[in-house]
């Protein structure tokens, strides 16, 4: 392999590490299973390819009740039109870890959600950055090796296949039902 291929590979911000170590030491965060009857705020973190299905699962948890965030990272250097959900991407990751280090990523992992949804299937060191500087109460994922350390609350993958089938099945488990606030 030439010098220049090598060094194209190393900044390359879409390489998928199979077992991404956290460069940066996670705040400690005491994170617990939240039942979701009792969730309020909700995060979704995924890659800006489910953009179309994570924003109508967001509109969906709204509708509901919840006070959704979601999160986005752009996998590619090129520009990507028609992203109306809030992303992050190269230009936001830091030049020599390559994880993220911007304003938008640090207020989305210091927002203290009742859960947050990783919506991935590999293991981006981008995304299990974020998920493991997050200060959500429990962070719930699929059944995955790579990530399990950054995971709280794991989902079976025997029938997911796509993101869709992920979040029916996170639906399923957590026994998604309107948000009812509870008076004491």
């Amino acid at each position: 392999m030439s010098f220049l291929k090598k060094i194209q590979e190393r900044f390359s911000s879409n390489t998928v590490v199979e077992n991404p170590q956290p460069v940066v030491q996670a705040p400690v965060i005491k994170h617990e299973f939240c039942n979701f009857e009792t969730a309020y705020r909700i995060g979704l973190l995924s890659l800006h390819t489910e953009q179309d299905v994570v924003n109508e699962y967001k509109k969906k948890l709204e509708k509901m009740g919840f006070e959704v965030d979601a999160l986005l990272y752009i996998d590619s250097q090129e520009p990507v039109p028609g992203l109306f959900l809030p992303t992050y991407n190269y230009e936001d990751l830091d030049k020599r870890t390559l994880l993220p280090n911007s304003p938008r990523t640090d207020r989305f992992s210091i927002k203290r959600f009742d859960l947050l949804f990783n919506l991935y299937f590999k293991p981006y060191p981008q995304l299990v950055h974020v998920s493991n500087m997050s200060y959500a109460k429990c962070r719930v994922g699929p059944y995955i090796d790579n990530i399990k350390e950054y995971v709280d609350l794991m989902m079976p993958m025997d029938q997911v296949r796509t993101i869709q089938d992920l979040i029916e099945t996170i639906n399923t488990i957590l026994k998604l039902k309107p948000y009812e606030r509870k008076l004491d």
